[in-house]
């Protein structure tokens, strides 16, 4: 139950920081459409809890279908690219 709690909390925080980053800079943009719920699903997905908030990105990710299984995988898949990358090559973390 603990654990639980945790993860929702977790969770919300994390949605809670990226929504005061967007507020914070002024040249974020905020994410809207697929990329938004893309971004949200694959936070979703790695929750072993799920709490109502992840309820559209992940209705949106299994509205995708196929008729084969690997062209239903690659689909979603190509949902989930559509969050976008930090690019951290220039940022000084390189071997750690």
């Amino acid at each position: 139950m603990c654990k639980k709690i945790i993860t929702v909390i977790s969770l919300m925080a994390l949605f809670q920081i990226s929504s005061f980053a967007a507020e914070e800079e002024d040249n974020y943009e905020m994410l809207t459409g697929d990329a938004k719920l893309a971004c949200e699903a694959i936070l979703c997905l790695s929750s072993p809890s799920r709490p109502s908030e992840c309820d559209p990105a992940l209705k949106r990710y299994y509205s995708i279908k196929a008729k084969k299984s690997s062209t239903q995988a690659r689909k979603r898949q190509n949902f989930l690219n559509q969050c976008p990358k930090v690019d951290n090559s220039s940022s000084g973390s390189e071997g750690r």
